[in-house]
């Protein structure tokens, strides 16, 4: 076992004693530390993260009631239900039916493959690769009966990951000494690029990518001066960490990110009823940060868009770049080989994780996974409180599908958690497709209902449901 591993498993075991929201809240600071470890035995590794999902299964079905109502339909399950199913199948068929193709192995770097590939064959990765696929859809589909890890534990945990990447930037070498502990992970020691707890500078790049996107959405939905300069600072702090990082793979999903956030703004607005009207509220400190910060913007887009030219063009022609292509083509080939169904979960590794879907699961299994990600956005755009987790979610799978394959990344499933479990207004108002976008909607006020009973007794209940479903789990920005 590792020092990792020791304080991680006495956090887990310290949370017992707390109930689900001090588990829940070590499950979530665990989400940056993906490429470390628990303990090992031979090749086969554990992570803090997948450790707490374990324990998490295992109380959310023995020990642990739903302490709110379910949502009224499940969103996306049957999609998720028929993903994994769809590939416990295929992974059970490909890798005897196309035995002996080529493939790159999970356990042997992208380099050394890209001349020198392995025969398919079954292997442990494909067993340890469906094992964290269950536990990822069972972990999301229990969320939307109790919404029990929401945005709060997403705050946290980005904010952890960010706190602990910027401490690198203070030099020593405790940092890598206590993280990189995986016999599994190629760690860049004599990397220039900063990468902080991670194992290569890309993967910090993709993390503060979905930080960055993260806490500048949050910015906007502060309440009070502290939490709007709180989120402010996290932000600076993971736009220097992408910066620091110079990943190509960050820059380009950036991009992606901002062009898909631009077009999900016009579509709200075009989607937007003609009886609904827009409410802007923004203390007036809150305002003057925010000039202030769009004026620091603009003094340092130079510097800003002079860095991310020189990210682009370092990374053309480079032999990194050269094998990534190589790789990913080969992994399309794989597709066709295979008449579309892959060959099996965890059979292939590829750059892009769309490439690696396909290479794996075929054009059916990533089209489902798509339509879950698609379900998630819309569900987390359709709350204010989760505007922030759908869009930090198209900023992971902008950045994934360019260059970052990692079906079983944390910060993946914990935003799918969050976003799948979404409610709509607590009184059964229907949902806005896209509202709280850039500021939250407002109806129209219902009319009076009769004089009588029924209606004397609505006030008391409304604010009883209210309160009762607030408590628990606030969200708010404050």
């Amino acid at each position: 076992m590792t020092v990792l591993g020791i304080v991680f498993v006495v956090a887990y075991v310290g949370a017992l004693f707390g109930g689900r929201r001090w588990v829940l809240g070590v499950l979530a600071c665990s989400m940056p530390f993906n490429d470390s470890i628990v303990v090992s035995v031979g090749q086969a590794t554990l992570t803090p993260f997948y450790l707490g999902l374990i324990l998490y299964t295992v109380l959310a079905y023995t020990a642990w009631n739903s302490k709110a109502a379910s949502l009224d339909r499940e969103r996306g399950g049957w999609l998720l239900r028929g993903l994994f199913a769809y590939a416990l199948v295929v992974t059970l068929i490909a890798p005897a039916l196309f035995a002996g193709m080529g493939v790159v192995a999970a356990s042997i770097g992208l380099d050394q493959q890209a001349s020198s590939l392995t025969p398919l064959g079954y292997t442990s990765s494909n067993v340890a690769q469906m094992v964290y696929l269950f536990l990822n859809v069972v972990f999301v589909l229990r969320n939307q009966r109790d919404d029990a890890f929401n945005s709060k534990y997403v705050t946290l945990g980005l904010a952890v990951g960010i706190l602990v990447a910027f401490s690198s930037f203070t030099g020593g070498s405790w940092l890598h000494t206590l993280f990189d502990n995986s016999p599994r992970n190629f760690y860049m020691t004599d990397a220039v690029r900063l990468r902080g707890q991670f194992s290569e500078p890309s993967h910090l790049g993709v993390f503060a990518l979905v930080a960055t996107v993260y806490f500048s959405a949050m910015v906007s939905r502060s309440r009070s001066v502290r939490s709007f300069v709180g989120y402010l600072v996290l932000t600076g702090m993971g736009v220097a960490l992408l910066v620091a990082s110079a990943s190509g793979t960050a820059v380009v999903g950036l991009l992606v990110a901002l062009v898909t956030i631009v077009l999900i703004a016009i579509a709200r607005v075009g989607l937007r009823r003609p009886d609904r009207s827009l409410r802007f509220r923004i203390p007036v400190p809150i305002f003057l940060g925010m000039v202030a910060g769009f004026v620091g913007l603009c003094l340092a887009l130079p510097g800003i868009v002079t860095s991310v030219a020189q990210i682009i063009a370092g990374k053309a022609g480079t032999l990194s770049l050269s094998t990534r292509t190589i790789v990913d083509q080969h992994s399309l080939d794989i597709l066709v080989h295979t008449d579309l169904m892959g060959a099996g979960n965890g059979s292939n590794r590829s750059s892009s994780l769309l490439v690696m879907l396909l290479s794996q699961i075929g054009l059916v299994g990533t089209l489902l996974f798509i339509a879950v990600i698609v379900v998630a956005v819309i569900a987390g755009l359709s709350v204010a409180s989760r505007v922030p987790v759908a869009l930090a979610l198209v900023a992971f799978v902008s950045a994934a599908f360019v260059s970052f394959a990692d079906f079983a990344s944390p910060i993946l499933w914990t935003l799918l958690a969050c976003a799948l479990a979404a409610r709509p207004n607590l009184l059964g108002a229907r949902p806005n497709l896209l509202g709280g976008l850039s500021g939250s909607l407002r109806s129209p006020r219902p009319p009076l209902s009769p004089i009588g009973p029924a209606s004397s007794r609505s006030p008391q209940k409304r604010g009883s449901v209210e309160k009762r479903n607030r408590e628990p789990f606030d969200e708010s920005g404050s």
